[in-house]
């Protein structure tokens, strides 16, 4: 089947298309079109896609890639145009990761790699990771996702529980990426080598930074 131009309801024909997949099958999907609409005003030259996930798919990376594969399949899409897989770091490991972030590069897809997982980008919305003893964060690191959940409830109260309450973090959102900035440094890696996230490389493409 011949791919089909895609509409760019941006109000712009040459607007840039940012595609965006993750592993979560609401949440993260859920954050990321209430922050599309929040970063952009209408009309932009970005357009922002966020694919959902099926939620009888498995929660993996590599169904992430597939999924952004899927979407490059049926689209007819400019040289200008970004892929983006939002992956976590903590489940899968360096061989897996390795593999996966090798086949996206090779497809020219961007990766927004957090460790131990998204839920980091959640709490640099409340607190300045880069502050903490280095002790600290490699303790954060070590406890996975429990432990950096645990940390958004103890600082952000109901809306830690998820991101239902997703007009909490907007806000937030250049504090949370110049935090993210600090925490990672000049780490030029294709995911954070401690407690990190590159979520904000994909909050800056959208805002054409």
């Amino acid at each position: 089947m011949p791919r089909r131009s895609f509409t760019r309801r941006s109000g712009y024909r040459d607007s840039r298309l940012i595609v965006i997949a993750s592993e979560g099958t609401n949440t993260e999907p859920a954050y990321f079109e209430a922050l599309r609409d929040y970063l952009l005003a209408s009309p932009s030259r970005v357009h922002v896609e966020v694919l959902r996930r099926d939620p009888g798919s498995p929660s993996a990376p590599e169904y992430v890639i597939e999924q952004l594969d899927s979407f490059k399949r049926d689209w007819k899409l400019s040289s200008y145009d970004e892929l983006w897989a939002v992956i976590d770091y903590d489940r899968w490991g360096e061989a897996k990761l390795s593999t996966v972030a090798t086949a996206a590069v090779q497809k020219g897809y961007h990766l927004a790699v957090s460790r131990p997982c998204f839920e980091v980008w959640r709490l640099l919305h409340f607190e300045d990771l880069s502050q903490l003893p280095e002790a600290d964060r490699a303790a954060l690191d070590r406890g996975k996702c429990a432990a950096i959940t645990t940390r958004v409830r103890q600082l952000c109260g109901a809306c830690g529980k998820n991101m239902g309450d997703v007009q909490e973090y907007l806000p937030l959102t250049e504090l949370a990426v110049d935090r993210a900035m600090l925490l990672v440094g000049d780490n030029r890696d294709r995911w954070p080598n401690a407690l990190g996230t590159f979520m904000h490389m994909l909050i800056q493409s959208i805002r054409g930074l």
